[in-house]
């Protein structure tokens, strides 16, 4: 029985539909996420960027706002390892 060329091209559109998707969720829980961070309920603002880089690993603005929520607690060790690990290097 040969393969059906058909799934390949519609796993792929689904694959980007739900990449396309997570995307839209991590901006959107961004949104939130400052606006806890901002208003100092900080394990709230940890939990949404934490769900935001299980979506999008390198999410450069959670990477930085995790690393001053562990600053900001005396975390201090965490935070320089978040900012270390989203420096780019310098050309």
């Amino acid at each position: 029985m040969p393969p059906d060329s058909t799934k390949a091209p519609e796993q792929a559109i689904q694959a980007r539909s739900l990449k396309s998707a997570q995307l839209e969720r991590s901006r959107a829980g961004f949104d939130d996420a400052l606006a806890f961070h901002r208003q100092g309920q900080l394990e709230q603002a940890e939990c949404i960027y934490r769900e935001i880089l299980d979506i999008d690993p390198k999410h450069s603005d959670a990477i930085h706002l995790l690393g001053v929520i562990a600053y900001q607690v005396g975390q201090y060790q965490t935070s320089v390892t978040l900012f270390s690990q989203n420096r780019s290097p310098l050309n």
